[in-house]
């Protein structure tokens, strides 16, 4: 914030959207203001939560709108590029995990629940299927194993709903 520029009209001239003086606004708070306003940064984002609370069903409805489901998609392929080495790292450990929860017992059947799930797939277009544990790997109070007694078969929406719980 110490290389903004300190008035808005500085900040104008410069094409920028923020600036800083280093004054608190009416509410406390010493952050960049808008350009655009002239608010401070820190009193619209909270005037915007307060809205989107009052508001959720239009909040949903613009997430929904095809330029803002392609604008999240771009910026998901774009984060996943910037940091493709934490994403890298985040599936080696899960897999150094996977195998230090494998038993020598119960490994027969574990490639059929792959299989099955490809299989489906194949049998409803349209629909994706994930092999999921049912106690998950790491979980916070308990943490399963990786074998056919603890595999299962749920579609793609089921099992991001699910997360890395137990129930």
């Amino acid at each position: 914030m110490l290389n903004l520029p300190k008035t808005r009209q500085e900040a104008r001239d410069l094409g920028l959207n923020a600036y800083f003086t280093g004054l608190f606004c009416k509410q406390g708070h010493i952050q960049k203001r808008w350009v655009a306003t002239g608010n401070c940064s820190e009193c619209q984002k909270q005037r915007s939560k307060n809205w989107a609370d009052k508001n959720p069903e239009k909040v949903k409805a613009y997430f929904q709108l095809p330029e803002m489901l392609e604008k999240r998609r771009f910026y998901g392929r774009t984060y996943y590029e910037k940091n493709k080495l934490f994403y890298i790292q985040k599936d080696a450990d899960r897999r150094a995990k996977k195998l230090q929860a494998q038993t020598i017992w119960g490994q027969e059947n574990v490639s059929k629940f792959y299989k099955k799930a490809k299989e489906l797939e194949l049998l409803n277009p349209g629909i994706k299927y994930h092999v999921d544990h049912v106690v998950p790997l790491v979980g916070k109070n308990v943490c399963g194993l990786h074998n056919q007694f603890n595999l299962q078969i749920l579609t793609e929406t089921e099992n991001k709903r699910k997360g890395n719980v137990w129930n």
